[in-house]
C-alpha cells in the first residue's frame, strides 16, 4: 500500500501547482483531488492498518475541508464586494444575488458530494470487514482473536470518524442554507459518539452544530443520562426537543 500512498502526496504537489495556476474551482484542479481521494480511499480500503499508522482518512478530511474553506472564502469576498454587477464572461454582468446563488448552489453540490462519499466509504468499510451496517452491533466476539478484534475495533474507530465528518458537513450545509434544521448535524454527532463513546469530539460537535443554549444544553443533558444509565440517546429535533419549547 505503500504506492497509493506515494501516489496520492506527487498529485498533492501536483495539487499545489495547479491551485496556483488555475484556482480552487478550475476543472481540472476538481478532477485531480478526486484522483486524490480515489488513492487514499484504495489505501484505507486495502490496508486499514497501514491508513490508520499514516493518518490517511485525516487526509481526505483535510482535501474536502480545504475545499470548504474555499468556498466559505468566496462566499466572504462577493459579500464584501463593492457595486450591485459582477462582469462575467461574454461581456455581461450579473448582480451579486446572483452569483451568490450560483456559489451557494455549486457549494451545495460538493457538500452532497461528499457526504455520499463519506456514506458509501462506510458502507464500503464494513463490507470489507464483514461487519453489520447497524453500528450497535459492532462487537468483538470471546472467540475472535487478537487481530480480528484490532480489526473490528479499526472499523469501528473509522465509522466514528466519518459519522463526524457527516455531522460538519451537514453543519456547513445548514449554516450557508435556508432554514436551520440542526438534527441532521446532530443526528450523526450523536451516531458517532454511540458507536464511540470514549471519544468526547460528538459532545463538542453536537453543540457547535445549533447557535441555540437550550438546544446545546438540552443534548448534553441527554447525553450525560445515556452515559449513566448505558442507553442509546437518539435525537429527534422535530419531536422531543420540539415539545420542551411548546
Amino acid at each position: 500500500m505503500v504506492a497509493p500512498l506515494l501516489q496520492a502526496l506527487e498529485l498533492e504537489k501536483q495539487l499545489r501547482a495547479v491551485l496556483q495556476a488555475k484556482g480552487p474551482f478550475d476543472s481540472h484542479t476538481c478532477a485531480l483531488r478526486n484522483n486524490i481521494r480515489e488513492c487514499y480511499e484504495a489505501v484505507v480500503l486495502e490496508d486499514h492498518e497501514f491508513a490508520e499508522i499514516h493518518e490517511v482518512e485525516q487526509a481526505i478530511w483535510r482535501l474536502h475541508y480545504k475545499q470548504i474553506d474555499e468556498f466559505r472564502a468566496k462566499i466572504k469576498k462577493n459579500n464584501a464586494a463593492a457595486g450591485p454587477a459582477v462582469p462575467i464572461p461574454g461581456g455581461k454582468s450579473a448582480s451579486r444575488q446572483e452569483v451568490m446563488h450560483k456559489i451557494l448552489a455549486a457549494f451545495k453540490s460538493f457538500l452532497v458530494e461528499a457526504t455520499g462519499f463519506y456514506h458509501n466509504l462506510i458502507l464500503k468499510l464494513q463490507a470489507k470487514h464483514d461487519l453489520p451496517q447497524d453500528y450497535l452491533a459492532f462487537e468483538v466476539s470471546i472467540d475472535d482473536d487478537e487481530k480480528r478484534a484490532a480489526e473490528v475495533k479499526r472499523c469501528a474507530l473509522s465509522c466514528h470518524r466519518c459519522l463526524i465528518f457527516l455531522g460538519d458537513l451537514a453543519r456547513y450545509k445548514e449554516v450557508h442554507g435556508d432554514g436551520q434544521d440542526w438534527s441532521v448535524s446532530a443526528g450523526y454527532y450523536l451516531q458517532a459518539y454511540a458507536l464511540w463513546p470514549a471519544s468526547g469530539n460528538p459532545h463538542n460537535q453536537v453543540c457547535d452544530s445549533s447557535p441555540f443554549n437550550l438546544f446545546s444544553a438540552w443534548v448534553k443533558g441527554r447525553l450525560l443520562v445515556s452515559v449513566m444509565t448505558g442507553t442509546l440517546f437518539v435525537l429527534n429535533a422535530a419531536g422531543s426537543f420540539g415539545n420542551i419549547c411548546r
